[in-house]
């Protein structure tokens, strides 16, 4: 009989001899997409950059998200009713690297459109729209699992490279 997740023992954490840089510099060679999620609460817009955007489910569409547990956007993110994950593309590397870090600012540069949901950046490869699931912890990181209720990609966006993490550095 397979088990649920509420089902599943906390794994071990028993000490390990691996080093962190070590492991982030192997994992390194493992390109990752670059997205910008969104959500919006009465204090306003707000997002953050992830590098990892995995799709989880067809039926029913489902898409996970990695999000360090001392993020400060965390709980804001877990208070959403929705949540939008805006694809960048290749030409995109200045405005996420704008975005995450002027804070105060992330929302005046670029276009964005918020109608009503939760902000969604106008030049993004594709947007996935969606309700938090679900939220697991899994080590020093919650995997956020969405359940997509709308996305799609952006027609004029289709002959441009996605933007991927490799090795330290944006890369297309």
């Amino acid at each position: 009989m397979m088990q649920t997740s509420a089902e599943i023992a906390p794994a071990p954490t028993a000490a390990r001899d691996i080093d962190g840089a070590v492991f982030r510099k192997v994992l390194g060679n493992v390109p990752t997409s670059v997205s910008i999620v969104a959500g919006a609460d009465a204090d306003g817009p707000f997002g953050m950059v992830i590098g990892s955007l995995v799709s989880i489910s067809l039926a029913p569409p489902l898409v996970g998200l990695f999000i360090d547990n001392k993020s400060r956007t965390l709980p804001r993110l877990l208070a959403c009713d929705e949540i939008c994950i805006n694809v960048l593309g290749a030409e995109h590397a200045q405005f996420c690297h704008d975005f995450g870090r002027e804070k105060d600012r992330r929302f005046q540069c670029g276009r964005w459109r918020q109608d009503g949901g939760a902000p969604q950046f106008d030049l993004a490869l594709a947007w996935v729209s969606g309700r938090i699931e679900r939220s697991i912890v899994i080590g020093d990181h919650h995997l956020i699992v969405v359940d997509v209720r709308d996305l799609n990609e952006n027609p004029v966006s289709v002959e441009t490279n996605p933007l991927i993490f490799f090795r330290g550095a944006f890369a297309a």
